[in-house]
């Protein structure tokens, strides 16, 4: 690999260079940070955000473009929170089906778009 070649590729990968910096010195300095039960806690608040964009990559892949998720996610969000400390943990057990046929019916309901 000549010189030009290397410069170009550090110039490309900087920040996920950066970023692995930082990475291993931050599990040099916390015991913990690499353990399993933090990886798990990290994926898991992460988890809806990820199945949101994966979503939405979709919805704009197929030619529709839909901007109102953040605004749905905030609305239900609080909803479920309000209806929690009202309720109490029960909710869960009527929201999750509820929540699947509303994806049920989404699914059905979408129109195939070749452009």
């Amino acid at each position: 690999m000549t010189s030009t070649n290397l410069i170009s590729v550090l110039k490309k990968s900087s920040l996920l260079l950066a970023f692995a910096v930082f990475l291993g010195a931050v599990s040099l300095s916390m015991d913990s940070f690499l353990s399993i039960k933090n990886i798990l806690d990290v994926l898991r608040q992460v988890s809806i955000t990820g199945m949101i964009a994966i979503g939405t990559t979709f919805v704009v892949i197929t030619g529709r473009l839909d901007l109102t998720v953040g605004s749905m996610l905030t609305l239900l969000t609080v909803l479920l929170v309000d209806q929690h400390n009202q309720v109490g943990p029960l909710l869960r057990f009527v929201w999750d089906p509820w929540m699947r046929l509303s994806w049920v019916s989404g699914w059905g309901s979408m129109q195939p778009r070749v452009s």
